[in-house]
């Protein structure tokens, strides 16, 4: 009887039906994982090029009105056309009257200094973050605890005035 018992544990050790079910399960919970990874990250950068655009716009809006009018009116257009791209009541608040710095920008040390009254450039920043209440949810990263992403986007606008135009040669043609 010993013997037969003994045979018994053997099949059963070394019986290998059922090996390729658990193989299946570890692949479709990897795949899963990495499926809901590739959603997540496509969705989080579908939101910051949104957010780019929206700063992209806001910037040359506010450094175009900045020529002719006040630094209060440049950071109105401003809101506005970032309020056109992005509206609050889908997307919260992406722009503050902080974010919006008027300066000059180096160049040559590709680098933006804030000055007050400025009309060479600008700076623009826009948020989706957990601060601002904002933050872009993910969808398949919650199983592993990432409920959010913070996305900062910055655009620095500045303006060019050819040397032809300030010392006045200028032609319309040949």
């Amino acid at each position: 009887m010993d013997f037969l018992a003994n045979k018994n544990k053997v099949r059963f050790t070394s019986d290998e039906s059922g090996g390729m079910t658990a193989f299946s399960l570890f692949i479709l919970v990897t795949t899963m994982f990495v499926g809901g990874f590739a959603i997540d990250v496509g969705n989080v950068m579908m939101a910051r090029t949104k957010l780019q655009i929206a700063t992209d716009a806001a910037g040359h809006a506010a450094l175009f009105t900045r020529e002719l009018k006040s630094e209060s009116e440049a950071v109105a257009t401003a809101h506005a056309v970032a309020l056109s791209n992005m509206p609050e009541s889908i997307f919260g608040t992406v722009l503050n009257d902080a974010d919006i710095v008027f300066g000059r920008y180096d160049a040559d040390a590709k680098s933006f200094q804030p000055l007050s009254g400025s009309r060479n450039a600008v700076e623009v920043t826009t948020r989706r973050t957990l601060e601002n209440g904002n933050a872009v949810a993910t969808y398949m990263m919650k199983l592993v605890g990432l409920d959010e992403w913070n996305l900062t986007t910055t655009a620095v606008f500045t303006t060019y005035h050819p040397t032809c135009l300030r010392e006045g040669f200028v032609a319309e043609g040949a």
